[in-house]
């Protein structure tokens, strides 16, 4: 799906084609159809994250969304108990993103709508939850996050 009328360079908001402003001429990286727009620029990933990114990345047409996750939490220096919380919650998106939608609709319908088209920004969309049911109202959904990483993970879970 061509997103180039939604994007534009946020360094200094030109058009982009092909991942370059065309204005400022800035490049910006492509992985998995995924381009990187952070600005300013992210900090150099550590060892260990261009390991698991690198991993995942290598692994992503061989195995399913439950199996990247688990990748992604194999080798965390978190405590046990901690990462198996994280991966239980990335494992249950869909489940996770529905009562939050149901929480917006008690709390918040009264005074907001939903529109019944167009496009909706995630802003934080991490793996994907909320984007998989924002398709269902939107006619286009764009999901940003900061973690690459988490950005993957979204991409398969929306396949």
């Amino acid at each position: 799906m061509d997103n180039s009328s939604l994007l534009c360079c946020p360094r200094c908001h030109g058009a982009l084609r092909a991942g370059t402003c065309t204005q400022c001429q800035t490049r910006y990286e492509e992985t998995l159809g995924i381009l990187d727009l952070r600005w300013p620029r992210p900090k150099p990933m550590s060892q260990t994250e261009k390991t698991l990114l690198f991993k995942l990345i290598d692994n992503y047409h061989k195995v399913g969304f439950s199996e990247l996750v688990a990748m992604r939490f194999q080798n965390s220096q978190l405590p046990a108990d901690i990462r198996q919380e994280y991966e239980e919650y990335a494992q249950n998106p869909i489940l996770r993103s529905q009562k939050m939608l149901d929480m917006f609709r008690e709390r918040f319908m009264e005074r907001f709508s939903l529109p019944e088209s167009g496009v909706a920004l995630d802003i934080g969309c991490g793996v994907g939850a909320s984007s998989f049911l924002l398709a269902s109202q939107f006619d286009q959904v764009v999901g940003i996050d900061v973690d690459l990483i988490s950005l993957i993970l979204a991409r398969k879970f929306l396949e």
